[in-house]
């Protein structure tokens, strides 16, 4: 395991992660560049950020027993574990989980839940749960499968807050979408909004979409498997716009999309793919159906007629 100091703060850090078609490490007073090809799907990968400014990268397996009884162990399977050994006063630590464009990741938390995480994604979790409620802070996409217990699971978000006592859902609360959105697949989970003490309960399949800038609410029974395939290895359209198609594209690809005719990216497909595929499998599927064409420069993907 390398631990990784800088004198920077989370936010700056976060930009390490996600800089570009090249990637540059220190490492030993050598500087090592890393090229990326821009229709290269994404793979397992995440950075662990401490309070104390401590940067892990998690393309590494280890395992470290903190002071506290704390175990942290991280695998070749892109999973990082927070496990309880000893009945100690703890002196609890908030561990931030960033996963970066062209990422994903699995957390196994301190009480068994487990968090699936998506591209450019942050999770704020204690190392170990305690006081009367399980809170964690979440900004990008989830899935959560959270195990029961009596002390309720709280996830915050910029526009909402949903609490559980165990179950399975996902949550998309990406800051530059202008919607945040809440899928259940089963149990039933309470939404919070800041300004509003009624909770709004749902039920298996029901999707809650939140207009961030008219507070509008909507509440739909829909197919969970598009909302959730991510987790599956699989991206999932159905009668979707290209450009709520290529947002999803960019984080796991790591590119950026530009439409040199505006009025391609309203144009709506249904379909699926292995994320396991490279993009330009993607793309030429796309260019196969219809009279778009495309082209790379450098991380940049261009789509014209």
């Amino acid at each position: 395991m390398r631990w990784l100091k800088y004198a920077v703060s989370i936010a700056a850090v976060v930009l390490l992660g996600i800089g570009g078609s090249y990637f540059i490490f220190q490492e030993e007073d050598n500087l090592i560049e890393i090229k990326k090809n821009v229709f290269d799907p994404g793979s397992k990968k995440a950075y662990l950020l401490s309070v104390e400014g401590e940067v892990t990268d998690l393309s590494n397996t280890f395992e470290v027993k903190k002071d506290d009884g704390t175990i942290i162990t991280n695998n070749r399977e892109g999973i990082i574990s927070f496990q309880n050994t000893e009945s100690v006063k703890r002196t609890i630590e908030q561990q931030t989980l960033y996963v970066p464009k062209g990422g994903e990741y699995e957390l196994l938390l301190s009480d068994g839940s487990t968090v699936y995480l998506n591209s450019e994604t942050q999770l704020i979790f204690p190392s170990s749960f305690e006081g009367e409620t399980r809170q964690v802070e979440l900004s990008g996409e989830a899935y959560f499968k959270v195990k029961k217990d009596a002390k309720p699971f709280i996830i915050k978000t910029s526009g909402l807050a949903i609490e559980v006592l165990g179950t399975s859902f996902n949550v998309n609360a990406y800051k530059s979408n202008s919607f945040i959105n809440a899928t259940l697949v089963e149990g039933s989970i309470q939404i919070r909004l800041p300004d509003n003490p009624e909770a709004i309960l749902l039920k298996p399949e029901n999707n809650l979409s939140l207009d961030k800038t008219t507070q509008e609410l909507s509440i739909h029974n829909v197919n969970t498997n598009i909302y959730t395939a991510w987790v599956k290895g699989e991206f999932v359209f159905r009668n979707q716009s290209l450009r709520d198609i290529f947002s999803q594209l960019e984080r796991w690809y790591d590119f950026v999309i530009i439409y040199r005719n505006p009025d391609i990216e309203n144009m709506r497909f249904t379909g699926s793919a292995e994320k396991a595929k490279p993009l330009d499998f993607l793309l030429n599927q796309i260019q196969t159906v219809t009279d778009i064409k495309y082209k790379n420069e450098g991380d940049k993907i261009i789509l014209y007629r």
